[in-house]
């Protein structure tokens, strides 16, 4: 890794006892005696000092990433987890549109979709309109959390906390969610 200098950027992942951050390197030392360090100050006003280079490095126990690294790594886990969960559930799911396929006469209904012909057996329709909804929900769910997980890449941490903010993400979930139900209710 090449030396870093004043005013770089650095996310830390943070540990048991400090929360993680972002910062920038507020001073580079060269000791003769002791070598290159770096004083850290982070954003909300944490100091850390005498930081070694090696906090930097790659490797398993790493705390101490420059910014745009991080972010670049973090995308990636990000892209990978998600084709993971998607095969996943593509091997494990029965797929939608899920519907209401019957209502017995015992007061309890057939949830079906177009390749498996009962799903389920509820006993109460409120119920079995849910079940119904399953994977449009899910849809739903799965684009809440890409929102929220990638929420931070455009927006600093003052805007993430902005009630106005959180107030139309979760007017969208809510729309995505009541459209759903509506869907299954057809």
């Amino acid at each position: 890794m090449t030396n870093m200098t004043r005013g770089t950027r650095f996310y830390y992942t943070g540990d048991m006892a400090n929360a993680d951050g972002e910062g920038s390197i507020s001073r580079v030392i060269d000791s003769p005696k002791w070598g290159l360090s770096y004083d850290l100050t982070f954003d909300d006003g944490r100091l850390f000092r005498n930081v070694s280079p090696l906090a930097f490095e790659p490797g398993s126990g790493r705390r101490f990433w420059p910014l745009d690294e991080w972010r670049a790594n973090r995308a990636e886990r990000i892209a990978e987890m998600q084709a993971r969960m998607s095969q996943i559930e593509e091997q494990t799911r029965t797929l939608g549109p899920w519907h209401i396929s019957c209502e017995r006469g015992d007061g309890h209904f057939d949830i079906s979709s177009d390749t498996v012909l009962q799903l389920a057996k509820v006993s109460n329709r409120a119920n079995a309109r849910l079940i119904a909804a399953a994977p449009e929900l899910l849809e739903a769910l799965r684009e809440c959390y890409t929102r929220i997980f990638n929420y931070d890449a455009g927006m600093d941490e003052l805007e993430l906390r902005d009630p106005e903010v959180t107030k139309v993400l979760n007017s969208l979930a809510l729309q995505d969610a009541e459209r759903a139900i509506r869907l299954a209710e057809e």
